[in-house]
């Protein structure tokens, strides 16, 4: 089952990802570094606001919903009613407080932007609470239709307006208009259980409590870094910054189809006592997403600069060497993300929540200090520390919670692997100049050594094809 669902989920966000390259490429190539530097900022605050009303209330379904799903209808008639109520307020009060954030940052055209920007808050975060029910019910297809379905209707309309010559306010309309459009084939395809008066003893208030801040929080820490960069530097380093930010942010988009499957998951078998199958379950997630972050790392330092050519021009050049510290960085910071996600399906959401206000202090006072001193690398760098220390922690506390898993056998063949790989790839650069043959050279020679190693067995393997036949079916 959760290899089946894995894949699904995997395979939607492989799509989200994909779309959501897509629309960075696209709008850097049309609006060059400034204005793309610009909407970025903009996104980069609704994404934040938005987490306000997509987390809370949506997480929760997740997580209780999975231990009871004939309980289903019952939440939603408790919760619905809250959730649209407190859509429409956050969408008020962006409205009211956008000439504020654009005096914060010294410019005054953000109060429109922001604005507009803004109507996205009231689609998303319905939208988002119908997807939860999907994920909550275990109903992984539907999720993934969904979210499929977001993704490229997004890609879609941002470009098409922008393409049409409506720049940045084509950008926001196509964003929001995208939303709806999901909602209404969400709200479609929603079937809920027929059980109806059953009772709900869940704590969901103060889950929805602590839930809200700490996704905040988390995803302030890909928010602050751009947010420094905007307020100590130039339009055109925002742009660099975030060229290569967005690229390299891919790797915990791609980690949340994993958390969409780990919450629901564990909390059903920490619902039933199983911890065996809890220790098993963290331990191969683990691994798996070491051995693909590895490899994502390796690739962007050997071909960083080939790769921001490739996607943005020679215009975003200079982003190439932020690219290879930021990569680093955030795969730390998804690291640590995925610990608070096995946290919180454990029901330590307060561990989860210390854990990220820590890390969230401590990136914005690198980013005081590093941006002025270093530039956009300074900005790189602070969330390179956060996300080293967030590992540390969040290690910590999930070794005191499940005993017997080990990864330091699986670490030093990843480590091996790697630098052979690496000095295979040097030498391969001098030899074949296509970067997509180069790219598929040095993952084959990985992944050969991770075989030759036993770190892949043929049990994984058969996995793997296991899941793809199951995905098709």
């Amino acid at each position: 089952m959760i290899l089946r669902a894995t894949f699904l989920l995997l395979s939607s966000q492989v799509v989200f990802l994909f779309s959501g390259l897509l629309v960075n490429i696209g709008l850097a190539r049309m609006l060059g570094p400034e204005s793309f530097g610009l909407f970025g900022v903009v996104l980069s605050i609704l994404v934040v606001t938005e987490l306000l009303v997509i987390t809370g209330i949506p997480e929760a379904i997740q997580k209780f919903g999975a231990e009871s799903p004939e309980r289903m209808r019952a939440f939603v008639q408790r919760t619905l009613p809250v959730q649209v109520v407190y859509v429409l307020i956050i969408s008020f009060l962006f409205w009211l407080l956008s000439p504020i954030i654009a005096r914060i940052f010294h410019d005054e055209r953000l109060t429109s932007l922001l604005r507009i920007a803004g109507f996205d808050i009231l689609f998303l975060g319905l939208y988002k609470y119908v997807l939860a029910i999907q994920n909550g019910m275990r109903r992984y297809r539907n999720y993934a239709t969904l979210n499929i379905t977001y993704s490229v209707v997004r890609a879609f309309g941002i470009l098409l307006l922008v393409y049409l010559g409506y720049s940045i306010y084509g950008a926001l309309v196509g964003n929001f208009l995208c939303s709806f459009v999901a909602l209404l084939f969400g709200l479609f395809i929603t079937r809920l259980p027929e059980e109806r008066n059953l009772e709900i003893n869940w704590p969901w208030k103060s889950f929805v409590a602590q839930n809200v801040f700490y996704f905040v929080a988390l995803n302030m820490l890909f928010a602050v870094d751009v947010w420094f960069v905007k307020y100590f530097l130039t339009d055109n380093a925002v742009g660099q910054y975030i060229s290569a930010a967005n690229i390299a942010k891919l790797i915990y988009f791609l980690s949340i189809a994993i958390s969409a499957v780990i919450l629901p998951e564990l909390s059903h078998s920490f619902g039933q006592n199983d911890f065996e199958r809890v220790r098993n379950v963290v331990q191969n997630l683990f691994r798996w997403l070491l051995i693909l972050l590895a490899l994502i790392i390796l690739i962007v330092l050997l071909y960083a600069q080939k790769i921001i050519l490739l996607f943005y021009g020679h215009k975003f050049i200079a982003a190439y060497k932020i690219f290879q510290i930021v990569i680093f960085a955030y795969a730390l910071i998804t690291l640590s993300a995925l610990t608070h996600t096995i946290l919180i399906s454990l029901n330590k959401m307060s561990s989860a929540f210390f854990l990220i206000i820590a890390m969230l202090f401590i990136d914005i006072i690198c980013n005081r200090f590093f941006v002025p001193l270093f530039g956009p690398t300074g900005a790189a760098m602070a969330a390179g520390i956060t996300g080293a220390l967030g590992v540390v922690g969040g290690i910590y506390f999930v070794g005191n919670l499940l005993e017997n898993i080990h990864l330091r056998k699986t670490l030093a063949k990843i480590l091996l692997s790697s630098l052979v790989t690496l000095a295979f790839s040097l030498f391969l650069q001098t030899l074949v100049s296509n970067l997509f043959v180069q790219i598929a050279a040095s993952s084959t020679i990985y992944g050969l050594l991770l075989f030759l190693t036993r770190e892949i067995s043929d049990r994984d393997i058969g996995e793997m094809l296991l899941a793809l036949k199951l995905g098709e079916s």
